[in-house]
Formats: C-alpha cells, structure tokens, sequence
C-alpha cells in the first residue's frame, strides 16, 4: 500500500458518470458522485467542499495483491482512493482488514492464489501502527521458537 500526490483536482468519469477525486469520506456527506440530468449533485459537491464537509482528495492511498508464485507475481492494484491528509491509523487498519476480508471472499483471491502470507507498506506513520495492529493478532509464549528472537522487544509482543 502506498499514497502518490494527487493534484488536487477533480475530474469527470464519462464510464460511470460521476465526479471523482473526492475524500475517502466524501459518500458520508454526499448522497451521490453520479451527475445524472443536471447539475444539482455538482452544485451539492461544490457547497460540501466550500463547506469544509468533503475536501479534494490530496493523496492517492493504493493498495495491490501480489501472488506468491514463480510467474505472473507483480502487484496488481485492487484499490485507488483519494485521500486527504488527515485520518488516524485505525481508519487505515480498517482499510487493510477489508482488502484482507475481500481476498479471502473473492474468487479471484484466496481460493484461487491462497492465503495472503505478507503485508507490505511504504512506512507512513499512520500505516505503522494500522500494520502492527493487523498483523499482531497473538502474544507470543515463551513456548514459541520465536519467542527467543522477538518475545522481549518492545512492542513486539503486544506489550
């Protein structure tokens, strides 16, 4: 998963008809992106973000599915969302736990390619936190062989 800059500006999809860009949040506030006959969801959009209830999405938050496998094994993108700058970890560890929840739905994921067996981030200081929280689901006992190795570090081991 990674964020690239976004310029900032809104844009039209002729495919679907609706305006994108918008904040991750944008359908909490809105009741459609979709254009339809006029111009009253445009003028909508426009007062949210005057508003200060939607804002233009700053930053992309992607998010890609690699197989493990000997051939075909680039990340493929699953997911682009417009972000802006603002959001806590637990927004992003929800993030994660749905595309975690989707590849093990999908027939395209986990019954096709198996279980997903690493999660990878750039780093962002909201994404530290949301991997730890995905990804330490258990105290290690001593009994573990990994224990040795990571069971006394700090924030290792859900302490």
């Amino acid at each position: 998963m990674d964020e690239v800059a976004s310029d900032g500006h809104l844009c039209y999809l002729t495919a679907t008809d609706e305006i994108a860009g918008l904040c991750e949040h944008a359908m909490d506030e809105l009741p459609s992106v979709k254009m339809g006959k006029d111009l009253q969801v445009a003028h909508a959009i426009r007062q949210a973000i005057r508003d200060g209830k939607v804002n233009v999405g700053q930053e992309i938050f992607v998010a890609a599915f690699a197989r493990y496998d000997d051939m075909n094994y680039g990340a493929r993108p699953v997911l682009l969302m417009p972000k802006r700058k603002r959001g806590s970890f637990r927004d992003a560890a929800l993030v994660m736990e749905m595309l975690r929840q989707a590849w093990k739905m999908s027939p395209f994921g986990d019954i096709l390619y198996g279980a997903i067996w690493s999660i990878a981030s750039d780093g962002d200081p909201k994404r530290r936190p949301a991997l730890y929280l995905q990804c330490m689901i258990q105290e290690l006992a001593p009994a573990n062989p990994l224990y040795r190795y990571v069971g006394k570090l700090c924030r290792m081991n859900r302490s």
